[in-house]
């Protein structure tokens, strides 16, 4: 009899300890949960800020293709081009 009480003491320590370490990971799941939603709304913001850059640079780009040919100054000419590789520089990293 005491073997067998023994044996159960033992064994409700065990689930004890298996219910201790479920809880822990239930936590920690819920932990990655969080971080995962986190990571997700981080790169939806992020995605709004490139699409912005790349209406802003692809804007300048063309106002700039624009004011080249009508520029009759060779520094003007020069200038805006230098702004069109710059802007297809983003255009192209985005």
């Amino acid at each position: 009899m005491d073997q067998l009480q023994a044996q159960r003491d033992q064994l409700q320590k065990e689930r004890d300890q298996l219910q201790e370490r479920m809880n822990h990971l239930e936590e920690e799941r819920e932990h990655l949960q969080i971080q995962t939603e986190q990571a997700f709304q981080s790169v939806d913001e992020i995605d709004k800020i490139c699409d912005e850059i790349w209406h802003h640079a692809n804007t300048i780009h063309l106002y700039s293709l624009l004011s080249e040919e009508e520029s009759k100054s060779i520094t003007m000419k020069e200038k805006q081009k230098e702004i069109i590789r710059t802007t297809e520089e983003i255009l192209n990293i985005i």
